[in-house]
């Protein structure tokens, strides 16, 4: 069986000994949601993707084949699966039932893999329908929530046209990500692929510029919004105009285009979150110093860990009280420590509470502000509502025929602006076939404590190590291999859903069960059960329940 063990029955307790008890009760099988897929921002089915990479022979199937109908069941709703196995921060593995075990199911590195196996063999996107629709839908961005919706349309056979301001697409994915991170052959190659579904591509085309919002809605029959959010949010401290502090997405976006940026020796870096992250990584490149001062660490823990054991000092919470200049440039940064309660920090800024905390000084040749964002809706005045954000529903509604989705309606990550295009698209098409969005079927959530941890055979995570393995910048430079993700795969225990495991069978004494061919799972014979719970009680997953 694998990493699953040889079960010993256990002990059932009867009311009379030697007899089966009696009830009323019988079992049924009764579906839940794993926990990794009800964390996802972008709904992937991660358990079932695993069972069948970890069960392939069962099923038939070679683990390339295997691999191919994963990577194809992904694309269904995620066409970026190696950009997502890179950047995305996993909030799956956070939700693992199996930590409570011996650590969390490593789907950020399966995914990685997969997303590498379908470039190596050029695998092509999944279209559910080779017919041709004569609307035409404009996407003004793009992004990761520009690229889903319009990949998500195409696919359906609409005629896309995607409008970028920028000279190339890919939006903060491309100007906001460092190649360390994200190394543009695998972006390039992803972004062609849904291109290569015959989307059209304007490039250097901003909206309120060079072309209308008026235009197009005219000549379109409904428009998506992804158009991010680039504008820093001022700190609104004095000394924050000076020449030598910048936006980081600014930032990012230089370092990302081949400019050579001086930041001399030390970078001071307000904000701890992930775009934080990014920029402490590309300052550390360019030889600098680096401190990060947040009132929130709002970034993945380990990748605060691993900057801190790369150096960069991290002191949160705490504010920027000024920035103090010399000839028109930041020296030093001043700051003051906050207590781990501390409300909004710039309205501590702005009040005379910071007084009453420790004060701190820190030299700085360059300054880096990545705490808040903000959308440029410049050009969408009509559909804005003098908002500096788009306000959409579920399904990405802002007006009648104008969607949008992303950053520009609240940041987030680059999971869920997948999921926002993605749901947008299909409100679109929803919309010409005359019906409204079908909102998916909401199982309750399986948790640890309802699982089986014993039955499973200890399993450790596989971690990723060796020359090309480091984190120390908290960059993943390696992957599983392919026999290491069908071991990690293997490691899925799969809550909620039967995964053949027979233990019910084994452990009926009146033979309520009946195998079926693999896939089907089993048969239950109500007629001849007497409710004695054996199989509910037994199974290690919580597929079976009594009612």
């Amino acid at each position: 069986m694998g990493l699953f063990k040889e079960v010993k029955k256990p002990v059932i307790k009867t009311a009379l000994a030697g007899a089966s008890e009696i009830s009323p009760l019988r079992p049924l099988f009764a579906a839940k949601s794993p926990p990794c897929a009800s964390s996802c921002p972008n709904g992937n089915q991660i358990r079932d993707l695993l069972v069948i990479i970890a069960q392939a022979k069962d099923y038939g199937l070679s683990t390339e084949q295997a691999f191919e109908k994963v990577w194809h069941r992904i694309a269904e709703r995620n066409p970026f699966p190696a950009i997502t196995g890179r950047v995305c921060p996993h909030p799956c593995e956070e939700a693992c039932n199996r930590e409570a075990k011996d650590g969390a199911v490593a789907f950020h590195e399966i995914e990685r893999g997969l997303g590498n196996f379908g470039l190596a063999r050029n695998l092509q996107l999944p279209r559910t329908t080779g017919d041709r629709r004569q609307e035409r839908i404009a996407v003004v961005g793009s992004g990761p929530a520009g690229l889903s919706c319009a990949y998500q349309l195409a696919r359906r056979g609409y005629r896309v046209t995607i409008f970028e301001r920028l000279a190339l697409a890919g939006g903060l994915l491309r100007y906001g990500i460092p190649e360390s991170r994200l190394e543009r052959d695998v972006l390039d190659a992803e972004i062609n692929r849904v291109l290569g579904l015959g989307i059209e591509l304007r490039l250097n085309c901003r909206i309120g510029s060079d072309i209308s919002l008026e235009q197009i809605r005219n000549e379109y029959d409904a428009v998506f919004a992804g158009t991010g959010a680039w504008q820093a949010v001022p700190l609104s401290v004095p000394g924050e105009s000076a020449r030598n502090v910048v936006g980081a997405i600014d930032f990012l976006g230089r370092s990302n285009a081949g400019e050579k940026i001086d930041v001399g020796a030390k970078v001071v870096i307000v904000g701890a979150g992930p775009t934080a992250i990014d920029a402490a990584q590309v300052s550390r490149k360019l030889g600098a110093e680096v401190t990060m001062v947040a009132a929130e660490i709002t970034a993945a823990a380990a990748e605060i860990a691993a900057l801190s054991n790369a150096g960069v000092q991290v002191r949160a919470p705490a504010v920027v009280e000024t920035i103090h200049t010399e000839d028109g440039r930041a020296k030093v940064v001043r700051c003051a420590n906050l207590s781990a309660t501390a409300g909004d920090a710039r309205e501590l800024v702005a009040s005379s509470e910071c007084s009453s905390y420790v004060k701190f000084e820190l030299d700085a040749s360059f300054v880096i502000l990545a705490t808040d964002r903000r959308p440029d809706l410049q050009g969408f005045g009509s559909v804005s509502n003098g908002s500096g954000w788009f306000h959409a529903d579920d399904w990405g509604r802002v007006a009648d025929g104008f969607f949008a989705g992303g950053d520009n309606t609240g940041l987030s990550t680059v999971t869920r602006a997948i999921a926002q295009g993605r749901l947008a698209a299909e409100a679109i098409d929803r919309q010409f076939l005359g019906l409204e969005p079908e909102k998916p079927l909401s199982l309750p959530i399986i948790t640890a404590e309802k699982i089986r941890l014993d039955w499973y055979q200890p399993a450790p995570r596989l971690e990723v190590t060796g020359t090309n393995g480091s984190c120390s910048d908290g960059v993943h430079e390696a992957e599983l291999d392919e026999e290491s993700v069908v071991t990690e795969a293997k490691r899925c225990m799969s809550c909620g859903m039967c995964m053949d495991c027979e233990t019910c069978w084994m452990y009926c004494s009146n033979n309520c069960f009946v195998r079926l061919p693999k896939g089907e799972h089993s048969r239950i014979k109500l007629e001849v059960c007497n409710g004695c719970k054996k199989c509910a009680e037994a199974c290690p997953t919580g597929y079976i329940e009594m009612a």
